[in-house]
């Protein structure tokens, strides 16, 4: 197993911000997560923003690591409930490689944090979760990469 980066992550490269929106929309997290992990010396392979399945599926060869996350973007809260335990079942039904650690790249905001705090440990622990929250950094619309690593 490899050792796991600082709690805290860095800015990944800048990605379009979408007229007059200030969400962070899913195609948006993808894109912050990819350049991200790429630049964690990651090969990422990440699906079309709209296809259901695979969000993001990342390999590592030194040292070995696999990592396939779901991916969401930002909507209004009562559809936040929603989307989190959707991609809580799309990763289950994706769980495929008995060795990868699985997880979910989320816009970072107070409702996903507080729906991922309601994992319970042992979710944590079998799944050998981890969770990417995207957020933007001022003044450049680029994006800051908050990797979770644990229970909160």
């Amino acid at each position: 197993m490899s050792s796991s980066p600082p709690r805290s992550g860095g800015c990944a490269r800048p990605c379009a911000k979408r007229a007059g929106s200030s969400k962070v929309h899913k195609d948006e997290v993808k894109n912050a997560v990819r350049a991200y992990l790429e630049a964690q010396g990651y090969a990422v392979t990440a699906g079309a923003a709209r296809a259901r399945g695979m969000g993001i599926e990342a390999i590592r060869a030194d040292p070995l690591d696999h990592v396939v996350l779901q991916a969401r973007g930002e909507d209004s809260q009562p559809h936040q409930t929603n989307y989190f335990v959707g991609a809580l079942g799309e990763l289950i039904q994706h769980m495929t490689h008995p060795d990868a650690r699985y997880g979910f790249a989320f816009p970072d905001s107070a409702q996903y944090r507080a729906l991922v705090r309601t994992l319970p440990r042992p979710a944590w622990d079998r799944l050998r979760l981890v969770v990417y929250f995207v957020g933007r950094t001022m003044p450049e619309h680029g994006y800051r990469v908050d990797p979770l690593r644990g229970p909160p």
